[in-house]
């Protein structure tokens, strides 16, 4: 599940993952400016800072991006889980 949390488990601040969930709902970068109460400027500059992080050039690649490894994680997390389940002590 896509949340504050497992963003930052990604390495993102607080703020960069509200922008990268801002994003996913397809706002532009001034209606995440407009949604936190922050300038378009810093808006940017978290952007900016999140295309830095993944080596992404456009924003919704840097958003795949984080898709990509909140699912990632998520799978092995259940994956770990089912065969933790399966494992009994002798």
């Amino acid at each position: 599940m896509l949340s504050i949390d497992s963003l930052k488990r990604t390495g993102l601040t607080e703020r960069e993952a509200e922008v990268v969930i801002l994003s996913v709902r397809g706002c532009t970068t001034k209606e995440v400016a407009i949604e936190l109460g922050i300038a378009v400027k810093t808006a940017e500059t978290h952007v900016h800072n999140i295309l830095r992080k993944t080596g992404a050039s456009t924003k919704t690649q840097a958003v795949a991006h984080y898709l990509t490894a909140v699912y990632q994680a998520h799978v092995a997390a259940a994956v770990s889980d089912h065969f933790a389940d399966q494992i009994q002590p002798s």
